[in-house]
C-alpha cells in the first residue's frame, strides 16, 4: 500500500458490491463476483479490451476528423 503507483485501493473492480449470498465485499472477492456476472474472467478482459479499442479507434477517428476540410 505504500507504493504511490498503487491505486488498488481505488479501482473500481474491486470496491464493494453485493454477494449472491447477500453479503457485501470487497477487494478480490469482489473482483470474482464481478467477474462470475459476466461469465468469467476471461470474459471481463474481452470487455475492457473492447471498450478500450472502442475509445482509442472514437479518439483516432474524431481526430482525423478535425483535419477535414470541407472543399467546394
Amino acid at each position: 500500500m505504500g507504493n504511490a503507483n498503487d491505486n488498488s485501493a481505488t479501482d473500481p473492480l474491486y470496491s464493494k458490491v453485493m454477494a449472491e449470498s447477500g453479503n457485501m465485499v470487497s477487494g478480490g472477492a469482489a473482483l470474482l463476483v464481478r467477474a462470475k456476472a459476466v461469465n468469467g474472467p476471461s470474459k471481463l478482459i474481452e470487455i475492457a479490451v473492447k471498450a478500450a479499442l472502442d475509445a482509442s479507434n472514437a479518439a483516432v477517428h474524431q481526430k482525423h476528423r478535425k483535419k477535414l476540410r470541407a472543399v467546394s
